[in-house]
């Protein structure tokens, strides 16, 4: 459970830079809730992310993690816990090592390490078995340098390392934007799958308008660094991309222009 209450992030704090990113914004995630989020440039997406997961400390509220306080605990720390996938897909990898090597490396996330470091047959047998179920032939490519797969490739092992070892949250920051759409419907496919499979509490940000109302069970809008609207699962299954326009439309009281938005796959 994720319960971010009267959070503020300002940058550039008392210089004629001041920018509040992130207004005094409350949200809270049960258990297995995967809630998309959606929004203009400069909306507060990813500094909301980025919050949460301790790349930037925030200026006031809290931030719990099943009733823990993280508000003040180093972006290394949380990273034990909380799984994240970027829109680049080499950021969550390292490209010079081997696919198996960065499973290894997820694997390990949170655990203490010794001095000795290697891959067993059994955790290469779990490899195997793990990146067959992706169905992209990776299963094939353990010894290959991460660098040498194809974007889509990078992207659905960014996503295993992300919950191999199951997170108790999981950020996902418009994972699929720098893919094309054929690759992209593969790990949308692959995400649901295994955020399914494993009871994720996942936190998605989008720019695709379909993916925002036909992936998980909440929707949030943000705006000018605040929550202006939030759906629940019944309302965004009745809700076509040109009903969600019109909504954010009549909150905002303006009308919708976004060059990045995506309508549809």
């Amino acid at each position: 459970m994720l319960v971010i209450k009267n959070v503020t992030k300002i940058f550039n704090k008392n210089t004629v830079n001041q920018k509040t990113a992130l207004n005094n914004v409350s949200l809270t995630l049960e258990e297995g809730d995967f809630v998309t989020v959606i929004g203009s440039n400069g909306a507060g997406k990813s500094t909301l992310l980025n919050v949460i997961a301790g790349v930037y400390s925030i200026d006031s509220g809290s931030i719990k993690l099943n009733e823990n306080e993280i508000s003040m605990l180093p972006e290394h720390k949380r990273a034990s816990f909380i799984g994240r996938v970027f829109q680049d897909p080499m950021k969550g990898t390292a490209p010079s090592m081997t696919v198996e090597e960065n499973l290894a490396l997820a694997m390990a996330r949170g655990k203490r390490r010794g001095l000795r470091w290697g891959i067993s047959k059994k955790d290469r047998k779990l490899f195997k078995e793990k990146l067959e179920a992706l169905g992209l032939g990776l299963e094939k490519q353990l010894t290959n340098k991460v660098e040498l797969l194809s974007g889509g490739q990078r992207q659905a092992m960014t996503v295993l390392m992300a919950t191999l070892v199951k997170p108790k949250l999981l950020l996902l920051d418009e994972h699929t934007a720098a893919l094309d759409p054929k690759t992209a419907k593969k790990i949308v496919e692959l995400t649901n799958r295994i955020v399914k499979e494993n009871n994720l509490t996942t936190l998605m940000v989008t720019h695709n308008m379909e993916q925002a109302l036909t992936m998980g069970n909440k929707l949030i809008m943000l705006h000018e660094g605040q929550i202006i609207l939030e759906l629940d699962e019944n309302q965004k299954r009745n809700m076509t991309v040109m009903d969600l326009i019109e909504e954010f439309e009549k909150v905002r009281g303006e009308k919708f222009v976004e060059d990045r938005v995506v309508l549809a796959n």
